[in-house]
């Protein structure tokens, strides 16, 4: 069947189209045609703005329908400026800033949001001044401006079913460097007891070894339970900190985790004993070490971490 697109200049293209095809796929077509890109489009039909996921019939256009195009208009090219930070205010009151263009739509923003505090995309919403954004459509064309402040929410804040742990929440790079030597060390001397155990054949020198890599070991083991309970249990896990309750429970159970596994490999001589703790570990100190996965971070003085999104 044929549509017909009319724009403010009373001037009319034709389309061919099915049914079932959706109203972003006539916008293509409308591009492709009279170069005006979809952000700038909105099709309305029979006095009402259509949705790009619905399709013709959802809509009721049959054949030779006639849709008109409205075109929003942003400033002239000369005057839009290369980039603009804007900053994400949380509603545990953590703020991020990013560095984007113009041309950027929320959702990049979202994705960026993500990847810094591992929150997922079907669970955040942006509002300014009480208005959500609309996802699709850049940053320029909603007249958004530099240093806007937008405001995030999270469509389902409290979902108990999530177990994963907020990257990049805090860092300590040193802290995360000592438990993982501290848990090297563990592994290496239980691998020394179990080698001088197997070779020693009741000799007094060889349990004299054996006794000094247990007593390393246990040394080790109670070394990260110590760290783990006093630094970081009692001076960086707090509620305020996280801008989930989920996150802070998982947080919780992961702490939880490494010391029980270290407990145990204070305990044991078994190897997989070290390969619990190493585990547990590793989930617990992506908490400790930013995450800056193709984002740029730089810092400004006195003010929130900066996260480039430009090309």
């Amino acid at each position: 069947m044929w549509v017909y697109i009319r724009d403010e200049a009373n001037r009319i293209l034709e389309f061919e189209v099915e049914p079932s095809t959706t109203v972003l796929m006539l916008m293509e077509m409308y591009e492709r045609y009279a170069g005006f890109s979809i952000e700038r489009q909105q099709l309305v039909f029979d006095g009402h703005y259509l949705e790009r996921e619905y399709t013709m019939s959802d809509n009721n256009i049959v054949d030779e329908s006639e849709l008109r195009v409205i075109l929003r208009h942003g400033p002239p090219a000369s005057q839009q400026p290369r980039h603009m930070t804007i900053f994400v205010k949380s509603n545990s009151g953590q703020t991020l800033a990013f560095l984007v263009s113009p041309s950027a739509s929320p959702r990049a923003i979202m994705e960026a949001i993500e990847k810094v505090k591992g929150i997922p995309i079907c669970d955040q919403q942006l509002f300014i001044d009480g208005d959500f954004l609309d996802y699709s459509v850049s940053l320029r064309f909603q007249d958004k401006k530099d240093q806007d402040c937008l405001n995030l929410v999270f469509t389902q804040p409290f979902r108990h079913h999530r177990d994963a742990v907020p990257p990049g929440t805090f860092d300590e790079p040193k802290m995360v460097a000592e438990l993982k030597l501290r848990a090297t060390t563990i592994r290496k001397a239980i691998i020394k007891i179990n080698s001088l155990y197997a070779s020693s054949g009741g000799n007094l020198q060889g349990a004299s070894g054996i006794f000094h890599w247990m007593e390393k070991k246990a040394k080790h083991a109670s070394e990260i339970i110590r760290t783990v309970s006093e630094f970081c249990l009692c001076q960086r896990v707090k509620l305020i900190a996280f801008d989930d309750k989920d996150f802070y429970l998982a947080a919780l159970h992961a702490h939880h985790n490494v010391m029980h596994a270290a407990t145990e490999a204070k305990k044991s001589v078994v190897l997989s004993t070290a390969d619990k703790l190493d585990k547990a570990l590793g989930l617990m100190l992506i908490m400790y070490v930013p995450c800056q996965e193709n984002l740029v971070r730089t810092e400004t003085p006195g003010a929130c971490r900066t996260y480039s999104l430009l090309p």
